[in-house]
């Protein structure tokens, strides 16, 4: 047995992936200033924070006020599923 989500929710997975590809930061990049301690952000990375609120996808079950695009509870565990670095539980594809 094979479980997916409904089509709202694997559209909205579909256009996180596609937006990560046009704009996520590439290695180079997040590998060319490491932060020094725990309460250093690099340059990149707050540019890189910014973009994502600015698109809605820095939190997205949150108002887009507040950098979200009031996703679904559903819609939520998708993105952190297929969002990059710490938090993501993806094994490589989403």
């Amino acid at each position: 047995m094979r479980l997916r989500f409904d089509e709202p929710t694997e559209a909205f997975r579909r256009e996180f992936v596609a937006w990560l590809a046009e704009n996520a930061p590439d290695e180079a990049t997040a590998l060319s200033e490491r932060p020094r301690s725990t309460a250093h952000i690099p340059g990149w990375a707050r540019e890189w924070q910014r973009t994502l609120f600015d698109a809605g996808w820095l939190v997205p079950g949150n108002p887009p006020e507040y950098g979200g695009r009031n996703a679904s509870l559903l819609q939520a565990p998708t993105w952190r599923a297929c969002a990059p670095g710490p938090c993501s539980t993806a094994t490589g594809s989403c």
